[in-house]
């Protein structure tokens, strides 16, 4: 008998409701340790099994006693579905694929695991809010040392459509709506057809479509325009970093740290990919190697980036101190 079969038949079995509790967090467990995507019925069983587990937390936690330990399964839970948000909503066709299914089976008060797609929506507004502020910060920069800024960097209006496009095409991207968000970029292209990063965002579209063959030319376009390998690994590694494709992002930091042993932005990136899969650990040590290369190389803005990263880890997850080494001073 399957281990889903056993937890199936707990719930059947159980005559209370902590036993009845127990049991679906024990199934819930057992479906988010699967590596593999979620297809639209195993989605739909995780929400219920949500749906379910609330319900019945909510009734114990009315009648008193203590709760805590099945609490912390649930969170736990949560979090891991959390975590894999973008993978299930790209297994199932899109965000708009995730709200059919919201419409068809949510009950009337649905909890959060509902509105996924709205959450990872608003995360990722969020780094990208994170991110103008550092562009703002430059520019600021370049606007007070001397008026630079109409001499030199005033946009035409070819890049403030390509620009308009782009913002575009995140919002969609945003929403899940990535043919769309193709379109914007393609519109984008038609202003300013040598734009090296839009020429790679198209290419991620075009892999979130699931269209390899037709990212390839963004690629090798962009990185003809860019004339370094490694400048459009570091650029491509940002773009999947922000879409979530983690598995992609790690193989172009870590090429990009075979081509250059000393890459501190590669250990940045590394840092963030490891945090995002909840190894707390290494993302620690990513963020302090990428610090201490930026540091050395004078590379001040992935310095301080390095270190608000590794500031808000240590903050927010309470990690053990290094391990001293042997004959170190007490």
């Amino acid at each position: 008998m399957s281990k889903a079969t056993l937890f199936a038949k707990s719930i059947q079995d159980a005559h209370t409701p902590a036993g009845k509790l127990r049991a679906v967090l024990g199934q819930l467990e057992s479906q988010l340790e699967r590596a593999t995507p979620f297809d639209e019925q195993e989605t739909l069983r995780v929400l219920r099994l949500f749906d379910e587990a609330a319900a019945l937390l909510s009734t114990l936690q009315a009648t008193g006693g203590d709760w805590r330990s099945e609490e912390t399964r649930l969170e736990t839970t949560h979090a891991k579905f959390r975590r894999r948000g973008r993978s299930s909503l790209k297994s199932l066709g899109g965000a708009e694929k995730f709200a059919a299914l919201r419409n068809a089976h949510a009950p009337a008060s649905p909890g959060w695991w509902w509105q996924l797609d709205a959450l990872l929506a608003a995360d990722r507004r969020v780094r990208l809010r994170r991110g103008g502020k550092w562009a703002l910060g430059i520019l600021t920069l370049l606007l007070v040392l001397g008026g630079l800024y109409r001499q030199f960097l005033a946009p035409s209006p070819e890049l403030v459509a390509s620009v308009q496009h782009q913002y575009a095409a995140e919002e969609l991207l945003d929403a899940g709506d990535y043919t769309s968000a193709l379109h914007e970029i393609e519109l984008g292209l038609q202003a300013t057809p040598d734009k090296p990063d839009m020429l790679i965002f198209q290419g991620v579209l075009y892999e979130l479509l699931e269209q390899p063959a037709e990212a390839a030319p963004a690629y090798a376009r962009a990185a003809q325009l860019l004339d370094s390998h490694a400048l459009l690994l570091q650029e491509r590694a940002r773009v999947y970093l922000s879409v979530q494709l983690l598995p992609q992002a790690q193989a172009d930091a870590q090429e990009l740290l075979a081509l250059e042993p000393r890459s501190a932005i590669a250990q940045l990136y590394l840092g963030m990919i490891a945090e995002s899969q909840g190894e707390l650990l290494a993302a620690r040590e990513h963020y302090e190697t990428a610090s201490a290369w930026a540091d050395k190389s004078e590379e001040v803005e992935i310095y301080v980036m390095a270190r608000v990263q590794l500031a808000n880890l240590m903050r927010t997850i309470p990690l053990p101190a290094p391990t001293k080494k042997e004959g170190s001073a007490p």
